[in-house]
């Protein structure tokens, strides 16, 4: 049955014409061939479609599934145009359902393949992708080579300005300790304030560099939070006292003094974000304070806030401040002066110790930006105690401040040293706490009193003191925020023990305080309830000192630098001499500039190594060099050197790098 049937389909002997068929007229049957007709091309549009797109391309090999669907296609336009041109079969149904099922198809693939093209094209060959990825390295061969010369560009400016900057610096520092007339004095404090703020100025333009490169690396080394903190107070406190400003810091007494991470980073947020609100603050007070965030093990994060009561930020312009050379005000007129990447700075170091940022403000009410940051907690500290605490148990102490935050700090501090603190906020509560006091049987021991304050000032009270019976005796030390030459030669005629700077550290109100109870003195770092501890003494030997340096105010302000500390310099002009200097003579150590005509310091160390490998001996050598980029000091201890000073120099970093040496080969 079934061949018969085949058969039968395809005999078309006894078959009239299409348009013959039926009812149709001939009219009818062209319509119907044309129309198939236009069936075939429509099919035909799809493997040109693919055709064009291989040409395109240029890719001989396709994949197998559009060869297929396109020979499909094919057959069916082929088919469709021969059935145009033969006899209408009986079963004529089938033929349009066969025709109805691949013109869906076609249609929906056209429709799916068209909106497909644009990307097909854009599709990469192997040889396109071979070529795209040359010249890929191509452009990052180009930016390797302008990046190591940006590096080279920023390397030799650092140099090259840090060279003049450490005999300006220098030698202001030394202008500054001969006998000046006062107008004398103020340039030359006008000349040294503006290098340092020139220096400032280009360690930021490197640490911006630094981390837009991803080459800015922390240090961990143990350190004494309280001590640090100080050392930042002190560097800001005359600005704040130019301004008129209360300078407090503020640190809880749970939180850890001994830690390790970097203390440089540390400084330098604090020195950005305190400068910030004192360049931004008019009148008022601003305040560091620093608590504790979370402990985890032997990891503790620490949350800073820096407060001020200045013009406030805009809400809009709170999300830019981090921004690199972004201001709150970029106008031609503005009020403010910088750079715009201190903020930025800061938000980055930040970030690479583990923390972030937070900025409050309110425009004409202040701001107060906070952030966090994690540090190791030294296991085992060294702690020496060379004096007793129970001598301060229980001692009354007056603290005389107009200041709540000066009142409040000194408050818990005092406290945290078992002393029994009573506040006044003026001279006349001050003068009732005292007869009350005297009268109630347990009198004051110490006052510690503020010195400008509003009607009437600590003199007024320390004078009102000095004509009291029983009160007059007892002693005084003055905290000011505003010290002058004036005022400590008038404290030294009312008999004050002592005239202490603000913000105060805690180690050195410690000390006043001691020394005045002929307690033994020490350089501790309380805070924490515990005793105070003494930092190991200084080193007082005179060293034989050799000086490898080629530039001659460089020379000049490290001899005298050196000269004043105490020690004997000898002077090489550059590593050549260096190295034959040292042969001919014994030194105590050496301090070796690295960029030096003939022979480079990094070379004359490399030789005085080799030379050290027979005789058995170490000479300490000491890079003091103006190069200042990402990896000078490690290249300067794997030439050999031992330790490494950047320039400008100033005396009290030189001493402390003299003592390391002494305590570690000497």
């Amino acid at each position: 049955m079934m061949p018969e049937f085949i058969r039968n389909l395809f005999d078309v002997s006894d078959f009239p014409p299409r348009w013959h068929c039926g009812t149709w007229s001939t009219t009818h049957g062209w319509v119907h061939v044309i129309s198939d007709v236009v069936i075939f091309f429509s099919y035909m549009a799809i493997p040109v479609m693919l055709v064009y797109f291989i040409k395109k391309k240029k890719m001989l090999q396709f994949l197998p599934i559009f060869w297929l669907f396109a020979a499909f296609i094919l057959a069916c336009g082929f088919v469709h145009l021969i059935e145009a041109s033969i006899f209408w079969h009986p079963w004529y149904r089938l033929s349009a359902l066969m025709k109805s099922i691949t013109a869906v198809v076609s249609v929906a693939t056209a429709t799916a393949l068209v909106p497909l093209i644009p990307r097909f094209l854009a599709m990469r060959t192997p040889e396109e992708l071979e070529a795209e990825i040359a010249e890929r390295r191509k452009a990052e061969l180009a930016a390797d080579h302008a990046n190591k010369a940006k590096g080279e560009f920023l390397a030799n400016m650092s140099h090259e300005i840090r060279t003049p900057m450490n005999g300006i610096i220098g030698m202001s520092e030394i202008a500054l300790e001969t006998d000046l007339n006062p107008e004398q004095r103020r340039y030359i404090e006008t000349v040294k304030s503006s290098a340092d703020s020139l220096l400032n100025l280009i360690n930021d333009i490197l640490d911006f560099s630094k981390i837009e490169a991803k080459k800015l690396d922390l240090e961990e080394l143990n350190f004494r939070l309280r001590d640090d903190l100080g050392d930042c107070m002190e560097l800001l406190a005359y600005r704040a006292q130019a301004k008129g400003l209360e300078l407090a810091c503020h640190i809880q007494s749970d939180v850890p003094d001994h830690l390790i991470g970097d203390p440089g980073r540390l400084r330098q947020i604090i020195v950005n974000l305190v400068g910030n609100s004192i360049k931004f603050t008019s009148e008022g007070e601003v305040v560091i304070r620093v608590a504790v965030n979370q402990i985890e093990g032997d990891h503790v994060t620490l949350q800073f806030a820096v407060s001020d009561t200045g013009v406030g930020i805009p809400k809009e312009k709170q999300a830019r401040m981090f921004e690199s050379f972004e201001q709150a005000d970029t106008s031609t007129t503005r009020q403010y002066g910088g750079t715009g990447l201190g903020l930025a700075i800061s938000k980055n170091l930040v970030e690479l110790m583990g923390g972030e940022v937070h900025v409050e403000s309110t425009p004409g009410e202040g701001t107060m930006i906070s952030f966090t940051t994690r540090f190791l907690v030294q296991e085992n500290p060294t702690i020496n105690l060379i004096a007793d605490m129970n001598i301060l148990n229980g001692m009354p102490v007056l603290v005389v401040d107009d200041n709540a935050t000066n009142r409040e700090i000194l408050q818990e501090v005092t406290s945290s040293w078992g002393m029994k603190p009573l506040l006044a906020e003026s001279v006349d509560q001050a003068i009732q706490a005292l007869e009350r006091a005297s009268h109630g049987g347990t009198p004051v021991k110490l006052v510690l009193t503020d010195m400008c304050m509003p009607e009437r000032d600590g003199f007024d009270l320390i004078e009102w003191m000095r004509m009291r019976p029983g009160i007059g005796s007892i002693p005084v030390i003055v905290i000011s925020s505003a010290p002058s030459p004036e005022h400590r030669a008038r404290a030294k005629t009312l008999k004050v023990r002592d005239y202490l700077s603000k913000p105060v550290r805690q180690s050195v109100l410690l000390e006043s305080i001691f020394a005045i109870f002929e307690a033994k003195q020490n350089t501790g770092s309380p805070g924490t309830g515990k005793a105070p501890e003494m930092l190991p003494p200084g080193d007082t030997r005179s060293f034989d000192i050799l000086l490898a340096e080629d530039n001659p105010v460089n020379q000049e302000t490290a001899t005298l630098h050196f000269t004043k500390l105490g020690h004997r310099i000898t002077i090489a002009n550059n590593g050549k001499e260096a190295l034959a200097m040292v042969g001919e003579r014994d030194y105590d150590m050496v301090f070796m500039d690295i960029q030096m005509p003939e022979m480079d310091g990094l070379t004359a160390t490399g030789l005085i190594r080799e030379r050290e490998k027979e005789s058995g001996k170490h000479l300490p050598i000491v890079a003091m060099t103006a190069h200042a980029m990402q990896g000078d000091q490690e290249r300067c201890l794997e030439a050999g050197m031992d330790l490494y000073i950047s320039k400008p120099i100033r005396r009290k970093e030189l001493a402390a790098i003299v003592a390391e040496v002494a305590a570690k080969f000497l």
